[in-house]
């Protein structure tokens, strides 16, 4: 899990900074394959890396989100970051 929580941000950060040149790539279909992994962290990053694109998705491709803890601490833009898990799971769903 933990070279998947790396992958996921750097993925995630280029989402977030290039979402264009992202969407180009049809980085979306790989991302939701780790929304339904175990590791929490690496859902969690990948649910941000989605809304980095501005993509929706369907309550059954995030059925399986652990969503007991509802923040994550993320290293962007040169400092530490806290993102809401929860709204970011509001903004994605159809």
């Amino acid at each position: 899990p933990l070279l998947q929580r790396g992958l996921l941000w750097g993925i995630g950060t280029l989402c977030t900074t290039f979402p264009d040149e992202m969407k180009k790539r049809c980085i979306e279909k790989d991302l939701l394959a780790y929304l339904s992994l175990e590791d929490r962290s690496v859902q969690h990053l990948a649910l941000w890396a989605l809304s980095g694109l501005g993509a929706k998705c369907s309550r059954e491709e995030m059925a399986n989100l652990d969503m007991s803890v509802t923040d994550m601490t993320i290293y962007q833009a040169h400092e530490l970051t806290t993102v809401d898990v929860k709204r970011l799971y509001d903004s994605l769903i159809l």
